[in-house]
């Protein structure tokens, strides 16, 4: 998710729970600037949510309303949302983490004076544009029958996109995160969803786990200085600790729990994921549909990359539907997500009709036919 989209779309459960959050980030990326402050503040405005931007000092942000957005530079430039100020703290959200508290002294240094200021709507306020979804996006009513979901690293709680199917009945969710106090967070958040508080691997194993400077940023693995330098990115890699959490392969959790095959999965546990996948056994022969993060160096030491797990999912029958570059790693392509899809030959209907879905709700670019 960009930054934009993050503080629009936090901001708008914040202050305008009614509004589609998917529907807004489309508004979002048709803006003629997007992306832009400008592009942040029209779409606010356009949910009648009325803001400023300012020029502002550092010394006098305590005197601004909370919360607010700042532009800084990390990760090659970003907007944040500074939801509180103390004497010696700042505590911001970003599109990768929940609330985190900085050093004002560490703040200071990637603030860049940018503020957008928001006026929160009065209750009944009119929308500027109409609450629905444009007609490129699935709806929920548009599932007939019964999927299973799996986030594998879910501490941020499920990608907007598919939020809005975490109340359906067919929606079979399931919440996969090792850290307590993130999975105790996931079930008040998704009180129908099963939430495991477990990591996974290919491997049942006790591991350490490497706690980075920025939460998002932790794994298993150790972080490749040698490549995040490249980037500028290596304090926010920087390991000051670890912890201890016990590692299982899926498809023994499946069978201990009596789960369902998922026909979804997303995994996004910062460079482990070819280890989670082989963990799966002989059940991924009858998954789906497969998004994760995935790298083309090695921010991670010992990291399996893209073209490792591409041979992989190849042999399972899978094939590389799409792919989305994402980070900041200046101007290289080095992070992507990657979209996996099995290969519908032979499939029963049911079978194509939910990959069919998933590439709906994921909004991929329509499949090429050859020419006649």
């Amino acid at each position: 998710m960009d930054s934009e989209e993050h503080v629009i779309s936090a901001l708008l459960r914040k202050f305008r729970p009614e509004v589609d959050v998917v529907t807004a980030c489309r508004h979002l990326k048709a803006h003629d600037d997007y992306p832009s402050l400008l592009s942040i503040s029209e779409t606010f405005k356009a949910y009648a949510i009325d803001n400023a931007a300012y020029n502002w000092p550092f010394e006098r942000l305590h005197e601004l309303p909370l919360p607010f957005i700042t532009y800084v530079t990390t990760h090659n430039g970003e907007y944040m949302i500074v939801t509180e100020i103390n004497d010696r703290e700042v505590f911001l959200t970003s599109r990768n983490s929940y609330e985190v508290p900085m050093l004002l002294d560490s703040f200071k240094l990637i603030f860049e004076g940018t503020v957008l200021v928001l006026e929160p709507p009065e209750p009944g306020t009119a929308l500027a544009i109409e609450n629905t979804q444009p007609s490129s996006l699935i709806e929920v009513d548009d599932l007939p029958f019964q999927v299973t979901y799996v986030d594998i690293g879910a501490s941020y709680g499920l990608p907007p996109k598919w939020e809005r199917f975490a109340q359906h009945p067919n929606f079979m969710l399931l919440l996969i995160e090792p850290d307590a106090g993130q999975a105790a967070d996931i079930r008040l958040q998704y009180p129908n969803a099963m939430v495991l508080e477990t990591g996974l691997s290919n491997l049942n194993e006790e591991r350490d786990i490497n706690i980075t400077a920025s939460q998002s940023c932790s794994s298993v693995l150790e972080p490749n200085m040698d490549v995040l330098r490249r980037f500028n990115l290596e304090k926010w890699f920087t390991v000051i600790g670890s912890t201890k959490a016990n590692l299982r392969r899926f498809e023994q959790v499946a069978a201990e729990t009596g789960l369902h095959v998922p026909d979804f999965i997303k995994i996004d546990v910062q460079g482990f994921e070819y280890e989670v996948l082989e963990g799966f056994g002989k059940l991924l022969d009858q998954v789906l549909c497969i998004e994760l993060e995935t790298h083309l160096l090695q921010i991670y030491k010992e990291q399996k990359l893209f073209f490792d797990i591409h041979k992989m999912l190849y042999h399972h029958g899978f094939f590389l539907r799409h792919l989305e570059q994402t980070g900041s790693f200046l101007s290289e392509a080095v992070e992507f997500n990657a979209y996996f899809v099995r290969n519908m030959h032979g499939l029963h209907v049911n079978a194509q009709a939910k990959i069919t879905f998933w590439e709906a709700v994921n909004n991929l670019p329509p499949a090429k036919t050859p020419r006649a």
